[in-house]
C-alpha cells in the first residue's frame, strides 16, 4: 500500500497566501496460483488522487506527482508496464483508476499479462495533467461526466531469447475506449450531433541486451 500527501503555500503578487493541498493513494494486491498450469496470478488495484473543484479560491486541492516518477511496475510477470494504462499513461492527478490484472507464466523466462483499467475524474475537468491524450473532455454544456473510459493492456515479457542470456523483450499493447466525458457536439446548439472521441491504441517494444 502506498499513500502520499502534498501540502505547500505560495504567495501571490498581491501578498495573499495560496495553499496547495492534495491527497493520493495507491493500493493493490497480487495472488499467484503456483500449482496450477502456467502459474496464473490475479491482481486487484485502485489508485486515486484529488482534483480541484474551484480554481478561483485560495486553496488548490489538486494532487501532483513530483515529475520524477515512472509509474512503471510489474504484477506477477517479468515485464514492467505503465500501471495506470499504456494509452493514457497518466500522471496520478484528479483521477481514479481501478485495475484488474490476469497473468500467466508459460515458461520461467516468459510471462503474459492482461490488465483492464477503468478511469474516473475526481472533479469535472476539460483535460487532465500530463497524459498522452489530446482530446478535450466535457465540451457539451449539460452533459458533463466524470467517466473517462476503459482500457485493456496486453503485456508480453521474454528473457533469455534464442539461448542468449542477456537478450529479452517487453512488448506492451494498449487499447482505450473513451467514456461519456469525451462527448462532443459536431453540430450546432440548435441541431446537435453528439459524438464521442475516437478510440486509441498504442504499441511499445523494449529490447534488452
Amino acid at each position: 500500500m502506498r499513500g502520499c500527501r502534498a501540502r505547500r503555500r505560495r504567495r501571490s503578487p498581491t501578498g495573499a497566501h495560496h495553499k496547495f493541498t492534495g491527497r493520493a493513494f495507491d493500493i493493490g494486491a497480487t495472488y499467484r496460483f503456483p500449482r496450477l498450469p502456467f502459474a496464473p496470478n490475479v491482481t486487484l488495484a485502485y489508485a486515486a488522487a484529488t482534483g480541484d473543484a474551484n480554481p478561483n479560491d485560495r486553496e488548490n486541492h489538486e494532487f501532483r506527482q513530483t515529475g520524477l516518477q515512472s509509474n512503471e511496475h510489474r504484477y506477477g510477470g517479468i515485464a514492467t508496464f505503465n500501471i495506470y494504462g499504456e494509452v493514457l499513461a497518466p500522471e496520478l492527478s484528479n483521477l481514479k483508476v481501478t485495475s484488474v490484472g490476469l497473468g500467466f507464466r508459460p515458461a520461467p523466462t516468459a510471462s503474459l499479462d492482461f490488465i483492464y483499467h477503468h478511469y474516473r475524474l475526481h472533479e469535472i475537468s476539460d483535460e487532465n495533467r500530463n497524459w498522452l491524450l489530446t482530446a478535450l473532455m466535457n465540451q457539451v454544456p449539460g452533459q458533463q461526466s466524470r467517466d473517462v473510459g476503459r482500457a485493456l493492456d496486453v503485456v508480453l515479457g521474454l528473457r533469455n531469447m534464442f539461448g542468449i542470456r542477456r537478450l529479452g523483450v517487453d512488448l506492451r499493447m494498449g487499447w482505450f475506449s473513451p467514456g461519456p466525458a469525451f462527448l462532443r457536439n459536431d453540430g450546432t446548439r440548435r441541431n446537435p450531433n453528439l459524438q464521442t472521441a475516437d478510440r486509441g491504441m498504442t504499441v511499445v517494444a523494449k529490447f534488452f541486451f
